[in-house]
């Protein structure tokens, strides 16, 4: 099976200064609330998750980067033109159970300079039945890509609780430049 793919120092200062930065904020004007998954133990606080959508200038320079960088598992991956981007902000106490998605390749990028305690935040993924943590640390991407280039599941994953603000990057490369991700058998919009 297709596993996860974790780099640390992912993106270009140029992308962390000019891009990700604008979006690693709380923004009231700007944020979007989301109910929770359906399958999260957040779903009676809807307002500890929300989601910031980048501008099309910024996805367009974020694809030309996952496109064109050695560090991208995306380097000349045609499909990447159809990744629709969010950054997703949690407020403490936030937890993604495990679960799966259905798209064609993501990514997660911890995009909170902020240092974090221990496992605050971090993030895991289930490869060959064992547990696999990813502290969550400035800059460090989880990449997945389907072999195939055709929606597949990729495997479990999720985060863990997290006792301060936690911002991460989201991406999803789907068939469409709308992108969605079937989450547990749950759709959301990208």
């Amino acid at each position: 099976m297709n596993t996860f793919t974790v780099t640390e120092n992912f993106f270009s200062d140029d992308i962390l200064n000019n891009i990700i930065s604008k979006y690693s904020l709380w923004n009231p004007s700007k944020d979007l609330y989301i109910d929770g998954w359906y399958d999260s133990p957040n779903k009676d606080n809807p307002k500890q998750i929300c989601c910031q959508d980048l501008s099309q200038n910024d996805r367009l320079l974020l694809i030309e980067f996952l496109y064109t960088s050695d560090k991208s598992i995306f380097k000349n991956f045609k499909p990447i033109k159809n990744a629709s981007f969010k950054l997703v902000k949690a407020k403490p106490g936030y937890v993604l159970n495990e679960h799966e998605d259905q798209c064609i390749g993501s990514l997660t990028v911890f995009t909170d300079p902020a240092p974090k305690q221990d496992t605050d935040g971090a993030a895991f993924y289930v490869e060959n039945g064992v547990k696999k943590l990813v502290n969550y640390k400035y800059n460090t991407a989880i990449q997945w890509k389907s072999l195939s280039g055709d929606l597949e599941i990729n495997p479990p994953h999720g985060s863990i609780v997290n006792t301060t603000d936690r911002f991460t990057l989201q991406m999803f490369v789907s068939n469409n430049a709308g992108g969605f991700a079937y989450s547990s058998g749950n759709r959301y919009n990208m």
